[in-house]
Order: structure tokens, then C-alpha cells, then sequence
């Protein structure tokens, strides 16, 4: 086992939840869990379909492929956003509401993927935590940017002429 290997175990099994009367059997089972999921592909594996059950799980290239897709739709939604006029007489008071929800909800289920982003571009180093964190919060990401962008379809806003 690679000493990075070593590390993401010990770091997995560090963070591992035990639930209550845990003994050191319960340790081991924690542990294994981790040597499980690294030999997916890391703590947290995020499963290929839309189910939370499905356990038919990414590859790291695919995980990686599905997270760039995300975050390059993310901006997009976000740049249409921006150049859309919402102080249009066509759009109420209610719809601009549920349009500023739509995106706050957007940005908060983005914001780890983001994150990563950036430090990704700066030459960062990013820790595990941030990466499982993008893992967990990545398909939560792609279902709020694709819910803000129906609702600027149904309203037509921002869109191309």
C-alpha cells in the first residue's frame, strides 16, 4: 500500500462515524469500510446514477469528467444569470423571488466544488476533506444548477436570442 494510500486510510478511518456502544470490533468494521471505499476510489465513491442506492460507482475519470461538466454548467447558468435583465417589467416580484432562491440554493450546493476549483487553479494543494466533500455534494450541485436553469427556461430569461 502506497504511503498516500496509507494516509487517506488513516485519514478515512479517523473521520469515520461510529454510532453508539461502539467497540473495538466496531473500529475494525469502520475500518474496512475505508479499505472498501479507497479501493473504489477514495472515501466518499459517488454512484454513476441518479439513486443514492445505486452502488455501480464512478471511476476517478469519470468522477473527474462528470465534476468539470458541473462546474463549466454551473457557470454557465451563473454567466446567463448575470447578463439576464431581472429588472424587466416581465418578470414579478414573486418569479424574481424564486429566482434569487433557485441561485442562493445554486451557490450554497456549488460552493465546495467551487472552492476546489479555484485552489485547483492556483496551484493549491486541496485536502481530502475538500475533495470528499465535492464528492458528496456534487450531484446536489448538478440538480440545483439544472433546477435554476429550468426556471429561467420557463420564465425566459437570459436566453439567447
Amino acid at each position: 500500500m502506497s504511503a498516500t494510500a496509507r494516509y487517506r486510510l488513516d485519514d478515512c478511518a479517523r473521520r469515520a462515524p461510529l454510532t453508539g456502544g461502539a467497540t473495538r470490533s466496531g473500529n475494525r468494521s469502520a475500518a474496512f469500510l475505508c479499505v472498501l471505499l479507497l479501493a473504489i476510489g477514495g472515501c466518499v465513491p459517488v454512484p454513476r446514477g441518479g439513486d443514492g442506492q445505486d452502488l455501480d460507482f464512478m471511476s476517478g475519470e469519470e468522477l473527474r469528467q462528470y465534476a468539470e461538466e458541473t462546474f463549466r454548467h454551473q457557470n454557465r447558468v451563473t454567466t446567463r444569470l448575470m447578463m439576464a435583465p431581472l429588472d424587466s417589467p416581465s418578470i414579478d416580484n414573486e418569479n424574481r423571488r424564486l429566482i434569487e432562491r433557485a441561485e442562493s440554493e445554486m451557490n450554497d450546493a456549488c460552493a465546495s466544488l467551487n472552492e476546489i476549483a479555484s485552489a485547483r487553479a492556483r496551484g493549491d494543494e486541496v485536502n481530502a476533506e475538500l475533495e470528499n466533500t465535492v464528492r458528496r455534494n456534487l450531484r446536489t450541485c448538478a440538480r440545483k444548477t439544472k433546477r435554476l436553469e429550468s426556471i429561467l427556461d420557463a420564465l425566459d430569461v437570459g436566453r439567447d436570442r
